[in-house]
């Protein structure tokens, strides 16, 4: 075969497959997953150590079991809507043998701002803020039982790494601070968490 049409026939090979790649590429592609649902267990410290109730140093500056739910809305790459619920709570006893068991729920929507993927692709760090409706308890027990329930408003803010093991699955890798005022004489319950959990996209 003469050198230069079979150069002519390559040319026009080469042409076809450029034009036709990038329509295969995106058929390719996977679509990107508009709904995610997070399960996060992990642990939380509640920033006031000198924790007071009636008169009483409860010493509650400690790590408790927390837990999470979130469902995100993808409205592009870049931004989520997000609808946050959590929970914290831990038991101890003080100095005094008094039996503290304290706990906060909070739930409240917000918004996610993802960064660009790192990891060839693996990795998608991301912040995130919410507010937040509030409950919190205090039992608190010796010879007597106490309790006393505040509901509260807060402030969420959230960052960590998303990491992507496949198109549906995902392990998030978060820190939360949360920040919260009530008014039934409870102290502050601010404090920071730390979870790892399951992310499922559909």
């Amino acid at each position: 075969m003469d050198a230069r049409l079979l150069l002519h026939r390559s040319l026009g090979v080469a042409i076809v497959l450029l034009m036709c790649s990038p329509a295969a590429a995106q058929e390719a592609q996977p679509k990107p997953r508009t709904h995610h649902v997070s399960l996060q267990p992990g642990v939380f410290n509640n920033s006031a150590e000198g924790f007071e109730f009636g008169g009483l140093d409860l010493d509650a500056g400690r790590d408790t079991f927390y837990g999470a739910v979130s469902y995100r809305y993808s409205l592009n790459p870049s931004i989520d809507l997000a609808l946050h619920a959590g929970h914290w709570i831990g038991q101890w006893t003080t100095a005094t043998s008094h039996i503290v068991e304290l706990a906060s729920g909070f739930i409240g929507p917000g918004v996610r701002v993802n960064g660009r993927r790192r990891a060839a692709g693996r990795v998608v760090p991301y912040l995130q803020t919410n507010v937040y409706f509030v409950q919190e308890q205090l039992v608190l027990e010796r010879a007597w039982s106490k309790r006393v329930t505040q509901n509260a408003f807060g402030v969420g803010l959230m960052g960590g790494l998303n990491v992507v093991l496949g198109e549906r699955v995902s392990i998030p890798i978060e820190a939360i601070y949360l920040a919260t005022t009530g008014n039934a004489g409870i102290d502050d319950l601010s404090g920071v968490g730390l979870s790892i959990g399951v992310d499922l996209s559909f």
